[in-house]
């Protein structure tokens, strides 16, 4: 386990359900998750740390999901180490329902964007439980163009059989990820009503 001495509180990135991101004091092109609600919690770093053991014994291509580089300690803490997703100028990608609200994106480039990406999960059957657009970003490339990035909600609620099923059950695994577009269309449309973009193309 990769140690670091303390962890930087202006540095605070998100605050989740469960967890804080906080960018890496001595590296910022990554991010480590600290788990702050302690009771009652879904164990996120626990369930993700090891769906992404999983993902790496598959060969998965990363192109699509920020790395992770497994646990650290921060003092007293204990956390999961990710890749910082961010923007050919440096800056921390924002995440699909920010660009959305923004009107940074049109409507097609969105449609899209979310088409590519469901290609990524259906091609590598990845689990996506959690297919908030809060939990993608959008990172905008050298190039001009934007790919989506999933930076949360991978590989299960909570660790147990569901969990352990998805990698190891390849036809419940297959499964699932079929219904995952569904989810993630009603999404859109749930986005698109929030923010008042259904006119616009």
């Amino acid at each position: 386990m990769i140690k670091i001495e303390h962890l930087d509180k202006n540095k605070l990135l998100a605050k989740g359900n469960e967890r804080l991101c906080y960018i890496h004091p001595n590296d910022d092109t990554k991010v480590i998750k600290i788990t702050h609600k302690k009771d009652g919690g879904r164990s996120q770093n626990l369930m993700e740390a090891t769906y992404y053991e999983c993902l790496k014994k598959r060969g998965t291509p990363m192109t699509h999901l920020a790395n992770c580089y497994g646990w650290v300690k921060a003092g007293a803490e204990e956390g999961l180490m990710f890749e910082r997703v961010s923007d050919a100028d440096g800056k921390t990608s924002k995440t699909l329902n920010e660009m959305i609200r923004k009107d940074s994106l049109t409507i097609e480039q969105v449609k899209g964007l979310l088409e590519e990406l469901m290609r990524h999960i259906q091609d590598e059957k990845i689990i996506f439980v959690d297919s908030s657009f809060d939990n993608i970003v959008c990172k905008h490339l050298v190039d001009g163009s934007y790919r989506l990035v999933i930076i949360d909600g991978l590989g299960g609620r909570r660790p147990g059989l569901k969990a352990w099923s998805y990698c190891h059950l390849p036809f419940y695994r297959d499964y699932k990820v079929k219904r995952q577009e569904e989810t993630i269309l009603k999404n859109l449309e749930i986005s698109i009503s929030l923010y008042g973009r259904e006119h616009k193309s």
